[in-house]
């Protein structure tokens, strides 16, 4: 019979790892502050070096000025574009009942156009109030800001704190290096995605907003911005965009609705085999398939906020991968 030694630090081990992950889960929303802030300090991370190094800016003053423009920036197109994008929505859901007429007055048969028209009034104030509460979290914005301001000020500090307290315990100098390397590798793919990603939303809602309005298509505001918001939803999101565009052209003609199908997919086969491949794929090099994938279990594992960081999480762990397992380790 053999003798099993098991040693004080490896039940150390087994009891820290579990309960690590149980306290990170039950601090799940500050670690979902932590790393959007991580996101946003990788974006405007080249922004602050610049006015730091080229234009003698102090670092900290760098930080807050990009950090508080970014936020300005932010309320600017919130103010600017939620009030009109709620009004045409509510009148779109209002008018609801006599597009589905319009489009197949046997569907009547089956929608209780009653129990539509008076869930209008709680729909707008269920709208309302989840917009009031994602902006009215004062604590998880904060937060947010904070530490977006704390790592972009303060990161070649905080970079040497946790490499001599941390790291360098654990690791000999050539590791310390590589962890340096993956570091900095994993900023620079969640910037590219970062930026790539907000490029190619602005483009897509733009040019359909063109193309819906050229054609006539009504609401053309509000199927335009969720156009370009559902982009950031990799293979579904525009699918379900060509849907709602689609069934709201039919509402009004068959001309419309075959004129919006045609937009849509023209701004489809746009994306596919130019914006996509030149701009995501080169930036960043997502696997289509793997990030609807990652998409589907941050949803069910998360609900929606695991779906925000589903994307940024996959490219993190991909850069963590391929730096490891692709690249050598830096030699002395």
């Amino acid at each position: 019979m053999k003798h099993v030694d098991i040693s004080t630090k490896t039940i150390l081990k087994v009891i820290f790892i579990p309960l690590s992950l149980y306290l990170i889960w039950m601090n799940r929303d500050l670690v979902f502050a932590f790393f959007i802030a991580f996101i946003i300090m990788s974006a405007l991370r080249p922004v602050v070096i610049y006015l730091n190094v080229r234009r003698n800016v102090s670092r900290p003053l760098a930080s807050l000025f990009v950090v508080l423009t970014a936020l300005v920036v932010i309320a600017v197109l919130v103010g600017t574009i939620v009030p009109p994008i709620l009004s045409e929505t509510i009148g779109f859901i209002e008018k609801l009942p006599e597009t589905l007429r319009q489009l197949d007055p046997a569907i009547l048969r089956y929608v209780n156009v009653q129990e539509i028209s008076r869930l209008v009034p709680d729909f707008a104030n269920q709208i309302m109030t989840i917009v009031g509460n994602v902006f009215s979290n004062t604590f998880l914005v904060a937060i947010t800001l904070f530490f977006s301001y704390y790592l972009l000020a303060n990161e070649h500090h905080i970079e040497r704190q946790f490499i001599e307290g941390v790291v360098s315990r654990h690791m000999d100098e050539k590791k310390v290096k590589k962890f340096i390397q993956i570091l900095h590798s994993a900023q620079t793919r969640l910037a590219a995605w970062f930026w790539g990603e907000l490029f190619l939303m602005f483009v897509i809602g733009f040019v359909s907003y063109i193309g819906f309005s050229w054609i006539g298509l009504k609401y053309a505001l509000p199927l335009a911005v969720l156009a370009g918001l559902l982009e950031a939803v990799p293979n579904i999101g525009p699918i379900v965009a060509t849907i709602f565009a689609t069934l709201i052209g039919f509402g009004q003609a068959p001309i419309i609705g075959f004129a919006a199908l045609a937009i849509e997919f023209a701004i489809q086969q746009l994306e596919g085999y130019f914006l996509v491949p030149y701009i995501m794929k080169k930036a960043v090099g997502l696997n289509p398939f793997i990030t609807m994938i990652s998409l589907i279990m941050a949803l069910r594992l998360a609900g929606p906020l695991g779906a925000i960081v589903a994307i940024p999480t996959y490219v993190l762990l991909e850069s963590i991968y391929l730096e490891i397992y692709q690249k050598p380790i830096p030699q002395e």
